[in-house]
């Protein structure tokens, strides 16, 4: 009988064991009894575990240090995580908070920098992205208190689909693969990273420069000047370019630098040389957005620019990398020349972007370098800037091989372009513009000139008014008021946040007229639409913008890399027309898409 007793107590504990077991296992996952913790409202402290009930100015908070750590239990991360937000304070200087996912001996996912004495807000971007249901820890390495945080949600990537970054449109910095000596903080309504400095750096992965680059620019508030690299692969890689920023008045003001050309997927970072500063958001300016160079042996359209570093035939020329540009430099007696260029639209000015140290002339020749002289371009000192040029040229149609002789000193030229009375509008023909019946030693159709405006009859005098024979005997008559000038700019503007203002280059038969696009509000705009009426201008060539037709009006609108501008951002285009634009635009312009 002992006997059977003894078997039904092992049999009991056997069970037992497998119960506790059981609930062992289902203490490992999510506990579906235990309510699930949304992180993405805001988070008291005081409700995690080792939280405690302090309060200061109607604030409840929870102080941390050492071995005393935050946790929180069945945290649903569903929406992802791409950041945590943290109000807290410390008296201690480089202060962090350290996040951890269910293991606080692990490495952390974020380390949050708090530098304020009072309740303010700080963010930390974790090194990986979390979903699903987890426990999570707030660890420091000072005494800070903390009184509420909450997460950033943000979608979940899975089996490595890692998000490409877009390089050409506003970036948040404080969104990136790893950073070192900087922390994320909320300064004039933005979050930013904080006190960017010499040897600083933050990186970014995957970046896809898909259609190369040429310039980078930063959204940045600085008290002194500085300057920032930005480096290939590692902080210390390959430079691609240099970012140089002032003094901004405790504002945030966008500061560009010219870069190297890269394209691809990259790796690059940001390197704090010289100064401090907060970097609220970066972007890129693509390179190729110029049309692409011709082959030899095509024909060639004039009426946009031509690079000058085409393989043409030159002489004491060479193509350097000026400014991460490719232009021509050429010495004195030097040559260029463009081969088999078509004048199907006839010609009245050339024009040259060029740069130089001392004064120089350049001469325009048809046919050789002893050619026909069609004009003679004078260039200036440009304070190591590239200016246009122009000369004057006598009207030449059909097929034509061009020579620019730089006959007194020395420049450098970047590209080419001419004039026309009769040019396409608009003038974006493809460079090779030849056509299979383009025969130069056919004879074309006679191009019909433009009529003279008629003039206007003159107005008869007035009547003289006889005078009142009740009144004075010399009665002085009034003076009438001098009708104003219709001011240049002030033409009619929509009611929005964005500032439009234009500057004009003319001269005979052409111009160039360059705009200028600011927001003066405080809040970020997505887009904006300038509509110019066709009679005030024809677009032979444009750069930075969208051009497209509506009847009577030309319709400018932004490309990908400049249509979002943040408060006191600019962004600046152009073009270039021939014909008359002396007198004021007719235009309306928004801050909508159209």
């Amino acid at each position: 009988m002992k006997r059977k007793v003894r078997v039904a107590i092992s049999f009991l504990a056997v069970a037992v064991m497998l119960i506790l077991q059981g609930m062992a296992i289902k203490a490992a996952e999510p506990n579906n009894e235990k309510a699930l913790l949304n992180p993405y409202e805001l988070v008291q402290t005081e409700i995690m575990e080792n939280g405690g009930g302090f309060y200061e100015d109607g604030i409840q908070y929870s102080p941390i240090s050492g071995s005393k750590i935050l946790k929180a239990e069945n945290v649903d991360f569903s929406k992802g995580l791409t950041g945590i937000e943290v109000t807290a304070r410390t008296r201690w200087g480089g202060s962090e908070i350290y996040v951890y996912i269910d293991d606080p001996k692990s490495e952390p996912i974020a380390r949050i920098l708090i530098r304020a004495y009072s309740f303010n807000q700080s963010t930390g971007i974790p090194k990986v992205n979390v979903s699903g249901v987890h426990d999570i820890y707030f660890e420091a390495n000072n005494p800070i208190d903390i009184a509420t945080w909450k997460a950033l949600p943000g979608k979940i990537y899975e089996d490595g689909d890692v998000p490409q970054i877009d390089p050409y449109k506003d970036n948040e910095a404080e969104v990136n693969f790893g950073t070192s000596g900087v922390g994320v903080v909320k300064d004039k309504r933005r979050i930013v990273l904080a006190d960017f400095s010499e040897n600083d750096f933050f990186l970014m992965k995957d970046v896809n420069f898909e259609k190369g680059l040429k310039s980078i620019t930063i959204e940045a508030r600085a008290e002194d000047d500085g300057i920032i690299e930005v480096r290939k692969d590692s902080p210390a890689g390959e430079l691609i370019g240099t970012i140089e920023f002032r003094d901004t008045d405790d504002s945030y003001k966008p500061f560009e630098g010219e870069m190297a050309n890269i394209e691809g997927m990259q790796k690059i970072y940001f390197v704090g040389k010289k100064g401090k500063c907060n970097i609220d958001t970066w972007s890129a300016a693509p390179r190729n957005t110029d049309r692409p160079l011709p082959t030899p042996g095509e024909k060639i359209s004039p009426y946009g620019y031509v690079e000058a570093e085409i393989d043409f035939p030159r002489e004491n020329a060479e193509i350097v990398e000026d400014s991460w540009n490719k232009v021509v430099s050429i010495k004195e007696n030097g040559y260029i020349s463009a081969q088999k260029v078509n004048f199907r639209y006839g010609l009245t000015s050339v024009v040259i972007v060029a740069k130089s140290e001392k004064p120089a002339a350049v001469e325009v020749r048809e046919g050789s370098v002893d050619g026909e002289l069609l004009g003679v371009i004078k260039v200036e000192n440009t304070d190591g800037e590239y200016l246009h040029y122009r000369t004057k040229a006598p009207n030449i149609e059909g097929i034509h091989d061009l020579y620019f002789v730089c006959k007194v000193g020395s420049c450098m030229i970047d590209k080419w372009t001419v004039m026309s009375k009769m040019m396409p509008v608009p003038g974006n023909e493809p460079i090779s513009g030849g056509e299979e019946n383009d025969d130069p030693e056919k004879e074309q159709p006679e191009l019909p000139e433009i009529p003279d405006k008629p003039e206007l009859p003159e107005e008869p005098d007035k009547p003289e008014i006889p005078e009142d024979p009740e009144e004075t005997e010399n009665p002085e008559e009034p003076e009438q008021p001098e009708i104003p000038e219709e001011p240049e700019q002030p033409d009619i503007q929509g009611d929005c946040k964005l500032e439009l203002k234009y500057s004009r280059d003319i001269w005979d038969g052409g111009y160039q007229i360059n705009f200028k696009i600011t927001n003066i509000s405080e809040e970020q705009s997505s887009g904006w639409t300038l509509k110019i009426k066709k009679k005030y201008i024809n677009v032979a060539q444009s750069w930075c913008t969208n051009v497209d037709e509506d009847g009577e009006y030309y319709i400018f609108t932004p490309l990908s890399w400049n249509a979002v501008l943040n408060p006191g951002q600019s962004t600046e285009f152009g073009i270039i027309g021939s014909g008359d634009a002396s007198g004021g635009l007719d235009y309306f312009f928004s801050d909508k898409n159209n």
